[in-house]
């Protein structure tokens, strides 16, 4: 029997996070019922706490249009020799995205269970990719999920200068 679709509470306002839900329950389904509502997991990396499921008050928005693009930007867009492709690697995309270093923290929010559960919204049409490949390797990408409307950047990771920025752009002329 399937499981019912998720039922999501309001946020509290007085809370910065926007704490909705605190379970286990990290499901495809689940994933694309919160991201519809604004919401998405954010758990601390250990299986054994539960995933809190978050809604933010403040967000971090891209107006395409009113984007700026610094010079040395966009002259290492012009000149690259990165070939950029979407979709055509999005498990290799979120592994590397898990295993970039990240400065100031202990590790990565990007678990095993992520991993699995967003490639599954992958295969399902909602969770997309940007790969920047030089040659036959991939030394960039980014990935998210499409929110209805809303393309919801999860991460991103580099191995050479200016690969996840010049994801981003790729992205942005795409969308």
């Amino acid at each position: 029997m399937p499981s019912p679709k998720p039922v999501w509470a309001a946020p509290n306002p007085g809370e910065e996070l926007g704490l909705v839900a605190l379970d286990f329950e990290l499901t495809a389904e689940r994933v694309i019922s919160a991201y519809r509502h604004g919401i998405f997991p954010w758990p601390d990396g250990d299986p054994r706490h539960p995933v809190p499921w978050v809604c933010p008050r403040r967000r971090a928005i891209l107006e395409f249009e009113a984007m700026r693009i610094p010079r040395s930007l966009a002259k290492a867009r012009r000149q690259t020799k990165l070939r950029f492709t979407i979709n055509q690697a999005f498990p290799a995309v979120i592994r590397a995205c898990a295993a970039a270093p990240r400065p100031g923290q202990g590790g990565t929010w990007i678990t095993p269970a992520m991993i699995t559960t967003y490639t599954e919204v992958h295969r399902r049409g909602m969770a997309h990719s940007v790969e920047a490949w030089y040659g036959d390797t991939l030394v960039a990408g980014l990935y998210g999920v499409d929110a209805g409307g809303v393309f919801a950047g999860e991460s991103m990771f580099h191995r050479v200068d200016n690969g996840s920025k010049l994801c981003l752009l790729h992205l942005t002329d795409h969308l």
